[in-house]
């Protein structure tokens, strides 16, 4: 009796697939940025001190969101690079959402530590589908139009959140912003699938390739194409994150070395 072979699942238009990553990137840049543009509200409100400010906008975000890149990568690779970021949007979406319900110190610093966990699970599957989605020679301009969600997300986010903020409040800002990205969820599921006939999309694990003989006079094709797409995209993320790490601690830094430069005059 002839057995029955499953359909293969329809391919969705590549730049519909790269508008999605583009729109969850930029959700990425406008949650993880939002503290920054309403630090003044929720500095006043929550009565934070500098060093506070300091740790919640540097190290409760930078600290899982820098480690925790390539294990996620890894998962992305093992399940499913769309789920993983679907899950990763829908996480960041849910803990913006909260920073908007904290108290005090604590619970703003735990609710940045989700954004941190959320976020580091996005960026790395991203690159691993554009390069699944896209042949060679259209990879650059794939990459340089999902870039373009940096500047972007980064103003989107400045603009809508000191909008709402001078509006109503702070903490509706991060509401709002975390429940619009709630409501991407559902239809980057619905549109973005991984492309059939990968290890990710058949849910095994993907074979960690031999590297090259010819490694030192080519290591594109040899040490650096070793591990699968998304671990070689995971250490920007940390990258990213040990930046943001730097960025706190050296205006801890500098802030306390003003202050006893003040006191000493």
């Amino acid at each position: 009796m002839p057995t029955r072979q499953a359909a293969p699942v329809r391919a969705r238009s590549p730049y519909l697939v790269l508008a999605m990553l583009m729109a969850v990137y930029i959700f990425s840049y406008v949650d993880r940025l939002l503290l920054s543009v309403l630090a003044e509200p929720v500095k006043a409100d929550l009565k934070l001190n500098d060093t506070q400010m300091g740790l919640l906008g540097g190290l409760a975000f930078a600290l899982l969101y820098s480690t925790m890149g390539v294990p996620l990568a890894l998962v992305a690779d093992r399940f499913g690079r769309s789920r993983v970021i679907a899950i990763s949007l829908a996480a960041w979406s849910a803990f913006t959402a909260l920073c908007g319900l904290t108290a005090n110190f604590w619970q703003m610093f735990l609710a940045r530590l989700g954004v941190g966990i959320g976020e580091a699970g996005g960026s790395a599957p991203s690159y691993a589908l554009i390069t699944d989605t896209f042949p060679p020679e259209k990879r650059a301009r794939a990459t340089g139009i999902y870039m373009m969600a940096i500047p972007i997300g980064s103003a989107a986010g400045a603009f809508l959140g000191a909008w709402i903020a001078s509006r109503v409040d702070w903490r509706l800002a991060f509401i709002v912003m975390g429940l619009a990205g709630l409501l991407l969820v559902l239809p980057f599921r619905l549109i973005v699938r991984d492309p059939s006939g990968g290890a990710a999309s058949r849910g095994n694990p993907p074979r960690w390739q031999k590297p090259s003989p010819n490694w030192a006079a080519n290591p594109a094709s040899g040490w650096f194409a070793w591990p699968p797409a998304s671990v070689r995209c995971a250490p920007m993320d940390s990258i990213s994150g040990c930046q943001a790490c730097w960025a706190a601690v050296s205006g801890w830094i500098f802030s306390t070395a003003g202050l006893s430069m003040r006191c000493w005059f």
